[in-house]
């Protein structure tokens, strides 16, 4: 579990606002980790960092099962819109450790 959350903390420090060098970066690191997964090293050709014309990157992975007929299909994106809604946090919206410390801290602030 601990891992996941690592994982999860790594991924949402990046300020990945669409268009931007950070949605850029956080595509890049995404295959980063994926290429040091076991089953990628050993099927590098399933793992691929597309570019994109305007300089941005689409993922794809893909993970096989010997006999099996079925697929499951996962289809994500991870740039976000913005972080206005943090309102006067948005400076912390992805410092995740920080950004939960301030609000156990200001609890009052917290709708109910």
């Amino acid at each position: 579990m601990e891992e996941l959350k690592r994982l999860l903390i790594s991924l949402v420090q990046y300020e990945s606002i669409s268009g931007t060098a950070g949605e850029v970066a956080l595509a890049k690191y995404m295959h980063d980790v994926l290429k040091d997964r076991s089953y990628f090293q050993k099927n590098p050709e399933y793992l691929k960092l597309h570019p994109m014309e305007d300089g941005r990157y689409f993922l794809t992975a893909l993970v096989k099962k010997e006999k099996k007929s079925n697929t499951v299909l996962l289809l994500s994106h991870f740039d976000v819109v913005d972080t206005a809604d943090y309102g006067e946090f948005k400076h912390m919206a992805c410092k995740v450790p920080e950004l939960m410390d301030l609000l156990n801290d200001k609890k009052e602030l917290l709708p109910e």
